[in-house]
C-alpha cells in the first residue's frame, strides 16, 4: 500500500493562465519525484484573499490537517510601496496565523521584484527591514524550504540585502518550465481550425497590466522595417483601442514588421494568444492595426480561458506553434519548457532575468530600444530557419534546470516521515 502525503497549495489557483502552468508544473514535479507516494493536492487561492475573504482562524486548522503547505509559486514576494503587510512584501497570510501552522511550509520558486516599488519612487527601507526580518525567520526555521524563482529574483536580493542574502538562497527554475498538458484531458487538446493548419505558425502575447512601467516615458519611435503601413480609407477611422502612447507606438511597429512577415509567408498565421483579460484590448489594438486583409484572413486571437483546463488548451496551442512571440512571463517560460522557440519580449525585468539565467539572452528583444523592430525581424527570419537547432538547446536547459529543481523537492522527504 502507498504511502499517502496530503499537501495544501497557497497559490493564485484561478486567474492567469501562467499560474495555472506554474502549479501543473510543480504538481507534475513533486508527483513524479515521489512515484511511490500517493499524492493528494488541496486548492487554497491566494486571489480570494484579495477581493472578498479574510483569512481565520478556520483557514489555519484546514491547513493544519494536511502534510505539507507549499506556498506558490509567483511573485509573492514582490516588495510593495507603502504596504501596511507584515511581510513587507505581496504575501500577507496575518502574522499571528502564520504563527499557528505546525505542518512543514515549502515556498517554492517566489519572485521577488521591486516594479511597481520603483515606480512610485517613495522610500522603501520600512518594507525592506520588514521583509529581511521575515527572511530571516523562515530561513532559520528547519521545518521551512525556501527556493526563489530564476527570473532575477537574487539579483534584486543583492540588491536589497547585499550578497551574504542574495548568495545563501536557493534559486530554481518556475515550475511554469515544466507545465505539464495531461494526454487524457480531450476536453482541453487543441484542435486547429482549418485556417491555422499552414505553416509556419506563430503565437504572440502582450502583458496588458502595468503599462507605464513596459511602456515609460510615452514609448520609442521605432525605425521602419516592413514600411507597409496601413494606409484605411478616408471613411474609415482606426479605433484607438489602448489610451497608452507607449504601447500604441509599440503596437504599430510591430504590425509594420508583422505584415513584413505575412507578405514575405503565404501560409504563415500569426494568433493573439490573452492570458488574462486585461490582454485583450492589447490583441485588438493589434488587429485594429494590422488593417484589412490581415486582421481577416492571416491574424486571429485564441479563446480568453482560465482555470486548469483553459491552460491544459493554451499551453496544448503553444506547444504546436513553431514560434511564441511572449510579453508575459509565462507566455516565455512555458514554452521554452515545451521545447517551442520564443521571443521573449522584455518589457519587465522578470523576463530579462529568466533568459538570462538560462543563458539565452540572445533569445529576446527589448521593446524600448529604437532598434528593436528590425532586432525582432531577424529574430523571426533566424528562428524559422533554425527552429530544430533552438528546440535542442531549449531541451538541454529544461533538463539542467529539472535536475536541479528535483534536487529541491526531494527535501520534502527530509521533512516529513514515511515518504
Amino acid at each position: 500500500m502507498k504511502a499517502k502525503l496530503k499537501i495544501i497549495q497557497l497559490a493564485s489557483i484561478c486567474s492567469n493562465l501562467g499560474d495555472n502552468a506554474n502549479i501543473s508544473g510543480l504538481r507534475w514535479l513533486i508527483r513524479t519525484s515521489f512515484p511511490e507516494v500517493e499524492v493528494e493536492f488541496t486548492d487554497w487561492d491566494i486571489v480570494d484573499y484579495s477581493w472578498s475573504r479574510t483569512y481565520t482562524e478556520a483557514d489555519i486548522d484546514f491547513v493544519n490537517s494536511h502534510d505539507l503547505l507549499i506556498i506558490g509559486g509567483g511573485g509573492f514576494f514582490e516588495i510593495l510601496p507603502n504596504t501596511p503587510s507584515w511581510t513587507g512584501t505581496r504575501f500577507n497570510l496575518p502574522e499571528a496565523l502564520f504563527d499557528k501552522i505546525r505542518i512543514p511550509i515549502m515556498f517554492h520558486g517566489i519572485g521577488t521584484h521591486r516594479v511597481r516599488a520603483d515606480l512610485a519612487g517613495v522610500d522603501l527601507q520600512p518594507q525592506i527591514d520588514r521583509f529581511g526580518r521575515f527572511l530571516e525567520r523562515i530561513r532559520a526555521d528547519d521545518r521551512v524550504l525556501l527556493s526563489f524563482r530564476n527570473d532575477g529574483s537574487r539579483h534584486v536580493l543583492r540588491r536589497t540585502f547585499g550578497d551574504a542574502v542574495a548568495d545563501s538562497v536557493t534559486v530554481v527554475a518556475d515550475a511554469g518550465l515544466y507545465a505539464h498538458i495531461p494526454d487524457d484531458n480531450h476536453r482541453a487538446q487543441a484542435r486547429l481550425p482549418d485556417g491555422l493548419t499552414g505553416a509556419p505558425l506563430v503565437a504572440v502575447n502582450f502583458g496588458g497590466d502595468l503599462l507605464e512601467a513596459r511602456f515609460p516615458d510615452g514609448g520609442t519611435q521605432y525605425d521602419l522595417v516592413a514600411g507597409n503601413r496601413w494606409s484605411h480609407p478616408v471613411d474609415y477611422e482606426k479605433p484607438r483601442i489602448v489610451d497608452h502612447p507607449g504601447f500604441m507606438r509599440f503596437v504599430e511597429g510591430f504590425a509594420d514588421v508583422a505584415r513584413g512577415w505575412l507578405d514575405r509567408h503565404p501560409d504563415m498565421r500569426l494568433v493573439f494568444v490573452p492570458h488574462i483579460y486585461r490582454d485583450l484590448q492589447m490583441g485588438a489594438a493589434l488587429l485594429s492595426e494590422l488593417g484589412f486583409p490581415y486582421n481577416r484572413r492571416r491574424v486571429t486571437m485564441a479563446p480568453y480561458l482560465h482555470g486548469p483546463d483553459g491552460h491544459d488548451y493554451i499551453f496544448d496551442f503553444y506547444r504546436r506553434c513553431d514560434c511564441v512571440i511572449g510579453m508575459r512571463f509565462h507566455a516565455n517560460v512555458s514554452p521554452v519548457g515545451l521545447g517551442v522557440p520564443t521571443i521573449g519580449l522584455t518589457t519587465f525585468p522578470m523576463l530579462h532575468g529568466f533568459y538570462e539565467e538560462i543563458g539565452c539572452l540572445d533569445r529576446t528583444v527589448d521593446p524600448r530600444n529604437t532598434n528593436a523592430m528590425a532586432v525582432m525581424d531577424g529574430l523571426l527570419s533566424q528562428t524559422l530557419r533554425d527552429n530544430q537547432n533552438i528546440r535542442q538547446r531549449y531541451a538541454t536547459v529544461r533538463n539542467q534546470c529539472e535536475t536541479v529543481s528535483r534536487d529541491f523537492i526531494s527535501r520534502i522527504g527530509g521533512l516529513i516521515r514515511g515518504i
